[in-house]
């Protein structure tokens, strides 16, 4: 916990706060929030106590990240609570942090398992669908648009009598990783069935963009 003064300058800590980020008292005492705050979450720290400042709230909740020491992200849930004097005046904020970061890693690696293909670690069927629906529901771009490649394995069935199943599936899983690696981070790629692998891009120019990429990925 801290109590952080109207400038979002830390005022007082507890050990607690003080182990999280491995920082001692008197250096955070003499920071701020902007200090311990992960820039990219600046904005949410800002708008919780915009929002505890000008709502007769007496709390707001909201996931984020903070820095530490070592410069490792941990992740908590921050509840910010307003300090007024008798008359009502603000006089300073309360903020509480929950260290998350175990279960948020949990919740992330969860959704992952239910998104993507375990073999390939590309994405699963339905969750392909799911995106393309997303990205059917916006229109293209001027002078862009969507094309879907379709690609399977040849000759798979003969090494998995061969080899075995073990020798099959670190084909698959090596194919997967070459496919990844020949598209954009815009760009989707999934594994449908056993063998059969889809690319969606989502921007192309011209059919030659688009028999480009498959070029490369075969």
């Amino acid at each position: 916990m801290a109590v952080v003064d109207l400038e979002r300058r830390l005022v007082e800590v507890n050990a607690a706060l003080c182990r999280m980020l491995g920082r001692e008292p008197s250096w955070l005492l003499a920071h701020g929030l902007a200090d311990i705050v992960h820039p990219s979450d600046e904005a949410i720290d800002l708008r919780l106590r915009d929002e505890v400042l000008s709502s007769p709230s007496t709390s707001a909740t909201h996931e984020m990240r903070l820095v530490r020491r070592d410069r490792a992200t941990v992740w908590v849930q921050h509840s910010v609570g307003l300090l007024r004097d008798e008359a009502g005046v603000p006089l300073s904020y309360v903020s509480q942090f929950v260290n998350v970061t175990e279960a948020r890693e949990a919740r992330e690696a969860l959704h992952f398992l239910a998104t993507h293909d375990p073999l390939t670690q590309l994405l699963n069927r339905r969750e392909l669908l799911a995106r393309m629906s997303t990205v059917l529901g916006h229109p293209a771009r001027a002078g862009r648009r969507l094309a879907v490649l379709f690609a399977d394995l040849d000759g798979l069935k003969a090494i998995n009598d061969t080899f075995g199943h073990g020798a099959g599936d670190r084909l698959i899983a090596e194919a997967g990783a070459r496919i990844a690696r020949q598209v954009r981070d815009d760009d989707l790629a999934a594994r449908i069935g056993g063998d059969e692998f889809v690319v969606v891009l989502p921007a192309v120019g011209s059919l030659d963009d688009a028999l480009l990429v498959a070029a490369k990925i075969a």
